[in-house]
Formats: structure tokens, C-alpha cells, sequence
């Protein structure tokens, strides 16, 4: 593929027209994502509980009780969102908004219409250019097609099933596997959003440490996170997969319920990445673009 020149944004971070999910996916995620398709009429099913329910169920809640981030309201986190989505080519632009939950986290719903929510206890932790990293990640699951699998997975673990149980004619168990293929993708869907929010930022550091303090970190102990040690740590992790048996199963069991993996074993993935060839082709502007399959 041939090399292209790349524009810059003010801040000096390259921008990436035409980019397409491809570019950066990664393998698990697109092998996880193709294994969801394959279930019969899960696409339509989801669509219908999502347009005539569930999102318009979001848009309310989020109207009346959050604020909306706009050109005029919160203009610093607006801009961000603007540029994040200017450099990884997401358009239209989604809403978004900020909540009083103080909880260090940040989602994207919807499928008419994308929605993202930042929580007010990440925008306090996070620095000016960890939150834009993140603002990156969840527009990178709009990019990456996440958001369908995203919402069905949501309304699977707020109401129990129960809407899909009623739709689909099924009982909890026969939705136990459904369930425990969506925690799996969901998984590897993060490390894929992980890598739109270094193609934001364009420094792994930066996203690194943002992963870090998901995992442990107050506004007190800021200047003291090592990320070398964060680093090791994420070896450590990684290396427990060739340990004893039983070392191996609880590490096992301890993920299958999660919708995220380990945020110190993210930072020594991203940090990877940002060492890869792939990466550094991406910058260098050789990349799949949308342009290439018309």
C-alpha cells in the first residue's frame, strides 16, 4: 500500500482520513466479532429491543439527567471530542455527555443514534490527554462497529435477559452462552479501542497510564505511578498463563465474568503495540482506507 502524506492538527497529531476499523482491529476482537455475526438473527434481535426501547430508554435518561457536552456547554471536553473524531475519521458526530456517577468509567451506546458518556470521577482522575485517549477509545468502538454486540451485551446484564428471554422465546440458561460469547468479545473488543485511543493521543505512555490508574490511583498519588513497574506488573500477569494448573484456571475464572480485561495487563499490551510495525505505518500514513473497497 502505498505511503500518503498525513495532515496534522494544531497540537502537532497526525489525522487519519479515510481510516478504516481494519487498520487497527485487533485479531481476537475480528475473530470474536465474526463468531457473534454467525448466531442466527441475533443482528435483527438486537436492533428491534434496541430502536424501539432500550435507546430511546437512553436518550431520556441522559436529556433529563445528564449534561449534554456541547461547542457551548463544557467547550474544553467538547474540542477534545471534536479532535479525537477528527483524527480517527468518526462522522457524524455522536452525542456526549458527562455524569454525576463517580465512578472512574466511560461508555458508548446505540445504534440509530451513537451515545457516549463520560463519568465525572474519570474526568477528575484522568489528565487532559489520558481523557482525550479515552475519548479515543470509545469513539474507536463506533469505528470499529462495536456498538450493536455493545448495547445487546448492556441490556443483557442491567435486566437479566429478561427482555431478550421475552423476544426470543428462551429461558436464562439457554442464554447462558450467548452471554458468555458476548463477555468474550466485549474483552477483546477493548484491546482494539485501546489502540484507537493511542492513534489519538499518539504517545503509549499516555494511554498506558490512563489504564493504570484504572487500575489503582488517586488524585494524591499522581506523580508517583512508575510505568516501568506497571509494565513488569503486566509481565508478571501475561507470565501466569505458563505457571502451575491451578494458577492458570483461577486466572481463567476470575476473567470469564469480566466485560473488560485487566487494566495493567491493557498497559503492557498498548505499550507493545506502540513498538509494532503496524503502528508505526499507521503514523507514517499506510493503512487500509475506506477509499480502497470502492
Amino acid at each position: 500500500m502505498a505511503k500518503r502524506a498525513l495532515k496534522k492538527t494544531t497540537e502537532g497529531r497526525r489525522r487519519f482520513p479515510g481510516i478504516t476499523a481494519d487498520a487497527f482491529q485487533h485479531p481476537n476482537d475480528k475473530k470474536a466479532l465474526e463468531a457473534l455475526g454467525q448466531i442466527p438473527i441475533l443482528d435483527r434481535v438486537t436492533r428491534i429491543v434496541s430502536k424501539n426501547w432500550f435507546e430511546k430508554v437512553q436518550h431520556v435518561e441522559a436529556t433529563g439527567q445528564m449534561l449534554r457536552i456541547t461547542p457551548r456547554q463544557i467547550p474544553r471536553i467538547y474540542d477534545m471530542f471534536r479532535e479525537a473524531a477528527e483524527i480517527l475519521d468518526v462522522h457524524p458526530l455522536p452525542r456526549i455527555y458527562i455524569d454525576t456517577s463517580y465512578t472512574v468509567n466511560a461508555s458508548t451506546l446505540g445504534i440509530e443514534e451513537y451515545m457516549i458518556t463520560l463519568h465525572s470521577g474519570l474526568v477528575d482522575l484522568m489528565s487532559e490527554d489520558e481523557l482525550l485517549s479515552i475519548i479515543g477509545h470509545e469513539l474507536a468502538h463506533i469505528k470499529c462497529e462495536h456498538v450493536l454486540y455493545r448495547t445487546l451485551a448492556v441490556v443483557l446484564e442491567r435486566f437479566s435477559g429478561r427482555v431478550l428471554t421475552g423476544v426470543l422465546g428462551l429461558g436464562r440458561l439457554a442464554l447462558m452462552p450467548l452471554r458468555m460469547a458476548l463477555l468474550n468479545w466485549f474483552r477483546n473488543a477493548e484491546l482494539s479501542c485501546d489502540r484507537g485511543g493511542l492513534l489519538v493521543v499518539q504517545d503509549p505512555t499516555i494511554v498506558a497510564s490512563a489504564l493504570a490508574k484504572l487500575a489503582g490511583a488517586s488524585r494524591s498519588m499522581m506523580k508517583e505511578i512508575d510505568m516501568d513497574e506497571v509494565y513488569r506488573q503486566g509481565e508478571e500477569y501475561e507470565n501466569q498463563l505458563d505457571e502451575e494448573m491451578t494458577t492458570r484456571v483461577i486466572k481463567l475464572w476470575s476473567e470469564l465474568q469480566m466485560t473488560h480485561p485487566v487494566p495493567v495487563y491493557r498497559a503492557k499490551l498498548i505499550t507493545d503495540w506502540g513498538e509494532s510495525e503496524q503502528y508505526q505505518k499507521i503514523l507514517a500514513g499506510e493503512y487500509p482506507r475506506a477509499s480502497d473497497w470502492e
